[in-house]
């Protein structure tokens, strides 16, 4: 189960998350679904550690993500483009 706790994500002065608190149950498929910009990419890069600039609370399986080495992540996805180049 992934819970988000309080998040709050912001670029600038503008806030993308607000304070969000949502509950991801394991025997569920979820899709997120937005007009471009509405924060679906950057959901996606804190809940996989990509992004640590944020506020809030996130746990997965009850242990909190923000305190787990990047290598340990339960979380990943692909990206359409990499941000980062492997040699």
């Amino acid at each position: 189960m992934i819970q988000i706790s309080n998040l709050t994500k912001k670029y600038g002065e503008t806030a993308v998350f607000s304070n969000l608190n949502y509950t991801f149950e394991n025997t569920c498929i979820y899709g997120l679904v937005g007009r471009n910009g509405a924060g679906k990419t950057t959901l996606l890069n804190i809940l996989s550690n990509y992004d640590k600039n944020y506020t809030g609370v996130i746990s997965i399986d009850g242990e909190k993500m923000n305190k787990v080495d990047y290598l340990d992540m339960p979380v990943a996805y692909a990206m359409d483009q990499p941000s980062f180049l492997m040699s």
